[in-house]
């Protein structure tokens, strides 16, 4: 910006919605009201809540009754394997011989009284099993014993009560749900149809930094338009509705004043802050920036495109954005994060060291005690 007015015709317009503290809570981190709704809105919501519960409760109560039929079922194959083995040890019984003393008389001959003779094995009894007969088959475990039988038999009528206790309670459950939904639908039906309030679109102010460099241009005066259509060709998303010319400022640089680090340098930003033009520069910058116009929507929102340019992007350009990032902050404005395009091209610091880290409570600082904050 070649020519400055004075100071004093160029404040920036008031606004009533500013922050009255400089903190950096009140900075960085803007609270957004959230958006109002309507009764009728807080209904459906809950209704759409509601069915969403009684879909998950009907699924469980699929699952119950699987499991439930399950169990009967297990309940009826015990009980037939009891059957299955109360009458075979009554035919067990029936078919053992019983020896009495007359026919240890016919055995007198034997040195020895004859044993009792065994009941007959059952077919699956636990005998060890010679190497041939491995051959064969696998060896079948034994069938279970009546007590086993009858002590499965008592835990599946066990499991058996306490799933339909849980069915019956589920479906209490399920009858309050669906009464719950009947007396939501009544009161949606009833309720005033109220038009949501939509969200009105947000004024964003959105920073780009770059070099003269970058967009291939010698380092002299150029039209407005010029600097715009090369811009649009390295950053074709972006629309330039302010421009504002760091270069009268001198080049930190070119006189040593943090050499190998960017324009968030503390020493840099003193430096700026410290010319006799900054503060008019600084408030013809914000007044421009204020009452710009934005030619770009995107996503219901209305930007508007910053671009702050010098000679390589690296040192007054990236200083004076912070600046004005501050200064729109502070009437309240919603700023995007700022984009260098010559970041590329930026010292070995690269805005990362700790003295550039606090590049942001350091301009805080100097604008307050210049009075711009």
């Amino acid at each position: 910006m070649t020519s400055c007015p004075t100071a004093k015709s160029l404040t920036p317009p008031t606004v009533d919605s500013a922050p009255q503290t400089h903190g950096a809570s009140q900075l960085w981190h803007p609270v957004f009201p959230p958006l109002p709704t309507t009764p009728a809105w807080e209904l459906f919501q809950q209704l759409s809540d509601t069915k969403n519960i009684l879909t998950d409760k009907l699924e469980e109560l699929a699952n119950l009754n699987i499991f439930r039929k399950r169990c009967e079922a297990r309940i009826e194959d015990l009980q037939k394997q009891l059957q299955i083995a109360l009458h075979r040890g009554a035919q067990t019984t029936a078919a053992t011989p019983i020896r009495t003393s007359h026919s240890y008389e016919a055995d007198a001959r034997s040195p020895t009284p004859p044993l009792l003779e065994a009941a007959p094995q059952p077919p699956f009894a636990s005998q060890p099993v010679s190497p041939s007969t491995r051959l064969w088959g696998p060896v079948l475990p034994p069938p279970p014993t009546y007590a086993q039988l009858v002590q499965q038999l008592s835990d599946a009528k066990t499991t058996l009560a306490d799933k339909n206790e849980e069915l019956a309670k589920l479906s209490h459950l399920l009858d309050e749900q669906e009464a719950h939904i009947d007396d939501l639908e009544h009161k949606l039906q009833a309720a005033p149809a109220l038009p949501l309030q939509v969200r009105q679109p947000r004024l964003i102010f959105s920073i780009v930094t770059f070099g003269l460099r970058t967009l291939r241009l010698e380092n002299k005066q150029y039209p407005h338009h010029v600097i715009v259509r090369a811009l649009a060709n390295v950053a074709p998303l972006f629309h330039a509705d302010v421009l504002i010319d760091a270069r009268p400022f001198h080049d930190p640089a070119g006189q040593n004043v943090g050499h190998g680090h960017t324009g968030m340098h503390r020493d840099i930003l003193t430096r700026i802050a410290a010319r006799d033009a900054f503060k008019a520069t600084y408030q013809q910058s914000m007044h421009d920036v204020l009452h710009a116009v934005p030619q770009r929507r995107r996503q219901d929102d209305e930007h508007v495109g910053i671009a702050i340019y010098c000679k390589a992007g690296k040192h007054r350009s990236v200083a004076l954005s912070i600046f004005i990032e501050l200064g729109l902050r502070r009437y309240g404005r919603d700023v995007a994060e700022t984009h260098h395009l010559s970041r590329d091209t930026w010292p070995w610091c690269h805005g990362n060291c700790y003295h550039c880290r606090n590049a942001y409570s350091t301009a805080e600082r100097l604008l307050i005690e210049r009075g711009l904050l």
